[in-house]
């Protein structure tokens, strides 16, 4: 038996998946007593030619197929992927650097999410970053417990000499000099909420961005309650009407006042035009278990809500709409932006 015919067994034994025909066993007559191939011959050359071009096409798909795999596997292990040419290339340093200050803008920030805003979702170089903050005394990662306290994931947070260092690098990089950095972590029940808060912010950044708006500041709602009520107690140990104090700072943060009381969005975003005009845009984050009147006013007074899922988005939609006048009762149909 030649090598031919044992390659052919050996391809046997695997298997066909009905590209190309196996020709069988070479004829044994090749030539006619003429000097010419044999019919027999010239069929089985023709259906070894396809046969082969077939396993060609195979081992091509099999080649472009195993190198998909080891570009994902190098992923998974860490390697760089390719990076979105519409962004602009940055250094570690700057990663870091913009890794600090948002973890002391929102005082306590999911690690999966700086992984995937500074460092591209690459596991080794955020890896690598943010033990780089941590060894410089800048932030601190621990852990904290999901929805259902069943599973815990890592967060970061801010030190004391990470709130000043965010503050001077938000600054150099033409943030407003009031912008307010924090260094302690909330409350455990707060912390998953503050997570949230920091994705849809990033949502809506993008969004006004796209718009050519430049974002200058940002505030919780801590700073924003904080603000005003420090305008208000002022105004009354000044001998001033405190509720009218309180109305004031409200106007001047852009705040809506409802039956009295102001009404806090979960963020805000300071930002400015093409002309240097000033703008404010109020995020809520809302989940499956927000309360509908409370939501519907925030919704009504033009908050921007973002839900946590698309199973969060559907309950608050149906929550809006039953509970604040929406599309079910012929009223206003509000937005509810899925992140």
């Amino acid at each position: 038996m030649s090598r031919y015919d044992l390659e052919i067994d050996r391809d046997d034994d695997r298997g066909r998946d009905g590209r190309g025909q196996d020709p069988g066993a070479r004829p044994s007559t090749r030539y006619t007593a003429q000097g010419r191939q044999t019919p027999e011959y010239e069929r089985w050359e023709r259906s070894k030619e396809a046969y082969d071009a077939a396993r060609h096409r195979d081992r091509h798909d099999s080649d472009d197929q195993r190198s998909a795999d080891r570009d994902r596997d190098r992923d998974r292990r860490g390697h760089r992927r390719e990076y979105d040419p519409r962004e602009p290339r940055r250094a570690q340093q700057a990663r870091i650097d913009a890794t600090v200050v948002d973890v002391a803008m929102f005082r306590t920030v999911a690690y999966r999410d700086i992984s995937e805003r500074h460092f591209d979702g690459h596991p080794y170089t955020t890896r690598r970053g943010v033990n780089a903050a941590i060894r410089a005394g800048l932030v601190e990662q621990q852990k904290a417990t999901g929805p259902k306290g069943e599973k815990t994931f890592t967060v970061l947070t801010a030190t004391k000499e990470g709130a000043k260092a965010a503050a001077r690098l938000a600054a150099s990089r033409g943030w407003d000099q009031a912008q307010r950095m924090w260094s302690e972590r909330g409350r455990e029940a707060d912390i998953r909420h503050d997570v949230g808060v920091y994705r849809a912010v990033a949502a809506e950044t993008r969004r006004l961005q796209e718009c050519g708006y430049r974002i200058r500041r940002v505030r919780i709602d801590a700073e924003l309650r904080s603000e005003v009520a420090s305008r208000t107690e002022r105004a009354r140990s000044r001998g001033r009407d405190a509720e009218e104090a309180k109305r004031e700072a409200a106007a001047e943060l852009e705040l809506p006042v409802q039956k009295g009381k102001v009404v806090y969005p979960d963020a805000q975003i300071e930002y400015r035009d093409a002309d240097n005009r000033l703008g404010r845009a109020n995020v809520e984050m809302a989940t499956e278990h927000y309360r509908g009147g409370s939501l519907a006013g925030k919704a009504s007074a033009g908050f921007r809500v973002y839900a946590t899922s698309g199973r969060a988005a559907s309950a608050v939609r149906r929550m809006l709409s039953i509970g604040g006048g929406g599309s079910r009762r012929g009223g206003r149909a509000y937005e509810v932006f899925e992140l």
